[in-house]
């Protein structure tokens, strides 16, 4: 027992030895994670609240939804409609992933004003170079108005005529439709866009952390790795994280 009972204080006094490298490591690992959070988030949510207003002006959007305070992208052709943080729809906008599709003029990018119900609720062209004698005629024959009142499911099976004498322009806001609709079914309406160059950097940050604990408390065994903690705490929780371990502190 006596035995036992020392191995078990040695134990402990290596512990309470090791314990503030251990709340040093803890404190970079919620650095890292910290870091993950903000430079994924609050960046890019800046980034794509510029972008949103450049595509889908505002005044537009409330004819349709006259309480929204904010558009939010989603991905790249879903876009949530807020009031003061709360959903009330959605819009399905055709560019840049229809932009290949061409009309008389150029691309005619556009959006879906899609209610809560995934109920269309109309159809408003964007910034365009497509003649506006072209377009009264699409909207004369009631081009525009096609798809309203449709389920998304609906709409994506509804097959829409082309209209003479514009036949360009509306083969192009058909086809830019179509490929929303389909776009966003087929992803269900979310899409999950994952950095995949910061998720690797934060898993081998992660790794290089746990090398550097599992170092702390099985010196020996590690040994062989000290070399490859070392480069790789420069290299990645270094230059590429923007974090650097001191190595005075994790090897004695």
């Amino acid at each position: 027992m006596d035995k036992i009972d020392m191995n078990i204080q040695e134990n402990v006094a290596t512990f309470i030895t090791k314990l503030p490298k251990v709340i040093l490591l803890c404190v970079i690992i919620y650095l890292i994670s910290l870091n993950f959070k903000t430079t994924n988030e609050a960046p890019k949510n800046q980034e794509v609240k510029a972008e949103v207003s450049n595509v889908v002006p505002l005044d537009a959007v409330k004819k349709y939804f006259p309480t929204c305070t904010s558009v939010e992208k989603v991905n790249e052709v879903h876009y949530a409609v807020k009031a003061g943080g709360e959903e009330i729809g959605k819009l399905l906008v055709t560019t840049p992933i229809a932009d290949d599709l061409i009309g008389y003029a150029g691309n005619v990018p556009l959006f879906l004003a899609v209610s809560e119900e995934d109920v269309i609720l109309g159809l408003t062209l964007l910034d365009n170079s497509e003649s506006p004698g072209f377009l009264r005629r699409l909207e004369k024959k009631n081009l525009f108005s096609a798809w309203d009142g449709k389920t998304l499911e609906e709409a994506e099976q509804l097959n829409v005529e082309a209209v003479s004498g514009a036949t360009m322009s509306s083969d192009a806001i058909r086809g830019s439709v179509k490929r929303a609709l389909e776009f966003y079914l087929e992803r269900d309406g979310g899409g999950f866009d994952m950095d995949w160059m910061k998720l690797l950097q934060h898993a081998l940050g992660g790794i290089v952390v746990l090398l550097a604990l599992a170092s702390m408390f099985w010196g020996s065994r590690m040994k062989r790795w000290r070399y490859v903690l070392q480069v790789s705490s420069v290299l990645i929780l270094g230059f590429w994280s923007g974090y650097f371990v001191s190595l005075e502190l994790l090897f004695h």
